[in-house]
């Protein structure tokens, strides 16, 4: 493949991160009573290296290399960092490249994205496989240590300590991408290409040998870039590129009354998604679903690059709408769990079909007149046949940022947090999301034939997504016009928010409150709204409301919270006049309330989830299974880069079922008695240890089938000697296992043990022959001596 100079902008490139020491990129946490720190692991229980440790190691190495082009000072070749990596305003007055010093200069955003490194493919496929677990243990180690008392030299009391470690010759790969303009390209090329290579080591005690590593880009053009650096000796300007004002456009509205077409809108998740909820000490916690305002950016850039003038007047009018990414239930995008259902407290899976005749709608029913005690149910998605009540799994990850004087984190530059987010797989199988995009069919007529497509591809969402979070492969499916499902219930309007909703009252505050919905429906159906009141246990509101803490990405900053209506609260409302069904139709699918256009206000009028009880059998909605992991993959070819390291994993995972077996042979005695002839009875036995321990320091310097030879000689000595030979009960036995290369393995069984490489079996037969020996004799004569030992001590107590 021929090399990349620059390196692309319109497409990801790949690094390779191999380890050339033991190594460990800790999880910050351990297993109480046997490691005490942890090694980082994935999704697929596989050890990785996160973004923000390999982005921050990188970055270091490139403000070595300015530093070293600007001749040891801070000049303007240290200043480009900041818009390869993006600026440190947490750093403040400290800020090396003084940037931030004032704090109204505005953040500069990273201009290349690192994902986390993990082992590449295929060889992580065979090592994710349910059956491979033998292998995924031995991809790490613990290692034992102590700390040294600085005035004794001796090691302090109570400070033995295990950590667990990542194998020397671990190879791991990232995907980066570089959006930079083209005046640029070169300079930024550059600077990466020449930084990796002064990557030498990361993680954990990298300063006292481990860690010690070598990056590099994959098929990059390194002579170039350093020629480039060499030909550039002052620092080019970095440009931005052409900067569009779009919010100049001119409004433009569609028609009320336009139809709405629905594009679904499929996320599946690459890794963790961290979306901001609210900070809670050193805790970023996460919503459990995607609002619309995070898949906006996306959507508006796709329009804007398919020729439609005016999108941002659009959303502004609410002819563009992304709805909010919630979790698939049974196979379609899963809805809120209405609060108007209240569940047996401590009943589990109350919508399974067993359990669905108890659970109390209680917009419709009043509580039991046996006194059960109900819960409401308030977290969780369901379908629109509902089956199961669907919470996505939640992760959480601790991550640091290191002063770089102390080489240590600390709370002036931000210390340790950790932040909440969606896993990317829940029990195996992988998180699915589903959002919908929703446009006036006069907008969606002028875009070209399937424009729809230009919306599927690779998106980063969330917090934190140029490094460890937000990778979303985001596929859209082909659009169909809205159908509304609102019912007539005659005098009565139930309603049901599906998203949170922002409602201003009169005043233009912010009126979280469902007489605030029935004002501001009021007035876009034409009539009046009052909320029901009823005196026969029934409720007529249940809203919750949820703070939204939003964030500032430019900036970085805080931006006002917002207060809402949280989705899920239900409410009946008394009609007077007649509702006209076109217009709950739009409503239902435009939205109420504010900033429709991010997926905010959206309702459901007289849906049957919360017009009816839930009474008999749930419909068989199947669940999807989305894990298209194979059960089976290729083995490692020989040109894989990946195979030395595989061949590694092997061996020590064969290294492992060699001692398994061999203890379990050794410990039946009739089985040692079988396969050597040896009978632990008597106060000696047969054989006796004196000449098991000429035996064992024979077998110590066999190291392969072709250093047999003196091991062969001392058993054929040993057999012309009379005097030793009748202290043996069967020295052909013990000769077989030396002479015969398939004897042992006949013995200990490797027919079922894992693989990953091609013609593993052979190889690792062929160089383990000789350690399977050694461990088969070793566990042979440690079991004989055990058995003796009662026999010895109550000899020696009789004299």
């Amino acid at each position: 493949m021929s090399q990349q100079w620059p390196l692309p902008t319109d497409r990801s490139f790949r690094i390779r991160l191999t380890m050339l020491s033991d190594w460990h990129v800790g999880s910050g946490m351990g297993r109480p009573g046997n490691i005490d720190r942890l090694i980082a692991r994935d999704a697929d229980d596989l050890p990785f290296v996160p973004a923000k440790t390999l982005c921050g190691i990188w970055r270091d190495a490139c403000e070595r290399l300015c530093r070293g082009l600007d001749e040891g000072r801070v000049g303007p070749w240290s200043k480009l960092v900041d818009h390869l990596f993006g600026s440190q305003p947490a750093l403040g007055q400290n800020d090396p490249s003084g940037r931030h010093a004032n704090p109204a200069e505005a953040p500069l955003r990273s201009a290349v994205q690192i994902r986390a490194a993990r082992i590449p493919s295929p060889l992580r496929e065979q090592l994710a496989h349910p059956d491979l677990r033998p292998m995924r243990q031995v991809l790490t180690f613990v290692k034992p240590g102590v700390e040294i008392d600085r005035r004794s030299g001796a090691a302090k009391t109570d400070c033995l300590r295990f950590e667990e470690m990542g194998r020397k010759g671990t190879i791991l790969e990232a995907e980066c991408r570089l959006s930079v303009d083209d005046s640029v390209r070169e300079l930024a090329s550059a600077l990466l290409i020449a930084s990796a290579k002064l990557v030498e080591r990361l993680g954990g005690k990298r300063r006292r040998g481990s860690g010690r590593c070598r990056l590099e880009i994959l098929d990059a053009n390194t002579e170039a870039a350093v020629q480039w650096l060499r030909d550039n000796e002052q620092a080019p300007a970095w440009s931005l590129g052409a900067q569009s004002d779009t919010m100049s456009d001119p409004l433009s509205f569609a028609q009320q009354d336009d139809r709405w077409i629905c594009v679904p809108l499929v996320l599946r998740l690459q890794g963790p998604l961290a979306v901001s909820y609210r900070t809670t000490g050193n805790v970023v916690e996460t919503l459990d679903f995607v609002p619309g305002s995070y898949l906006l950016p996306h959507v508006t850039r796709t329009l804007s690059g398919l020729g439609l003038p005016n999108v941002r007047s659009a959303l502004h009018a609410g002819d563009v709408c992304v709805l909010p990414a919630y979790p698939e239930v049974d196979g379609e995008r899963g809805q809120p769990v209405p609060l108007a259902l209240f569940a047996p407290k401590g009943l589990q899976e109350p919508l399974q079909s067993e359990n669905r005749e108890r659970v109390v709608n209680r917009l419709l029913q009043a509580e039991p007149a046996d006194g059960t005690q109900l819960k409401q149910m308030r977290e969780g998605y369901i379908s629109t046949r509902p089956s199961q009540l669907y919470k996505p799994p939640i992760t959480v990850r601790t991550h640091n940022t290191v002063d770089d004087q102390p080489q240590r984190p600390t709370s002036d530059v931000g210390g340790v947090y950790s932040y909440e987010a969606i896993a990317p797989s829940d029990q195996g199988k992988p998180v699915v999301l589903r959002s919908e995009l929703r446009v006036r069919k006069s907008l969606a007529d002028r875009l070209e034939a399937n424009w729809w497509e230009r919306l599927s591809g690779e998106v980063s969402l969330g917090r934190s997504k140029k490094d460890d979070y937000g990778a979303v492969r985001l596929q859209a499916g082909s659009p169909s016009e809205w159908k509304s499902e609102a019912g007539n219930n005659g005098s009565s309007l139930f309603v049901w928010l599906v998203s949170d909703t922002l409602i201003r009252n009169g005043r233009l505050r912010p009126e979280p409150t469902a007489a605030s919905v029935g004002r501001e429906l009021s007035r876009l159906l034409g009539v009046t709204l009052s909320l029901r009141t009823s005196d026969d246990g029934r409720l007529n509101e249940l809203v919750r409301i949820r703070r939204l803490d939003t964030w500032h990405v430019g900036w970085g900053l805080p931006r006002p919270s917002l207060v809402a209506l949280q989705a899920g609260s239900c409410m009946v409302f008394q009609v007077e006049g007649m509702i006209d069904p076109a217009k709950l139709a739009q409503l239902e699918a435009g939205g109420i309330g504010e900033r429709t256009a991010e997926g905010f206000g959206q309702v459901r009028f007289n849906h049957p989830l919360i017009t009816t009880p839930l009474t008999g059998e749930a419909d068989a909605a199947k669940r999807l299974d989305h894990d298209s992991r194979e059960t089976k993959t290729a083995a490692i070819e020989l040109n894989d880069p990946a195979f030395t390291f595989a061949r590694l994993i092997e061996k020590e995972c064969w290294k492992q079922e060699i001692r398994r077996a061999c203890l379990a042979l050794a410990g039946d005695a009739s089985t040692r008695e079988k396969l050597l002839g040896w009978v632990a009875k008597g106060e000696q036995g047969q054989p006796p240890m004196s000449q098991l321990g000429g035996l064992r320091g024979q077998l110590s310097m066999l190291r392969s089938k072709t250093n047999t030879d003196q091991v062969i000689a001392w058993i054929d000595h040993l057999a012309g000697n009379s005097r030793r030979k009748d202290k043996w009960p069967s020295i052909p036995k013990v000769k077989t296992f030396i002479e015969s290369e398939s004897r042992i393995w006949e013995t200990i069984k490797t027919d079922g043990w894992p693989t990953l490489t091609a013609d593993a079996r052979t190889e690792l037969r062929r160089e383990l022959w000789a350690l399977a020996v050694r461990t088969f004799f070793d566990a042979c004569i440690r079991a004989h001596k055990r058995e003796l030992e009662p026999e010895q001590k109550e000899a020696a107590h009789g004299a």
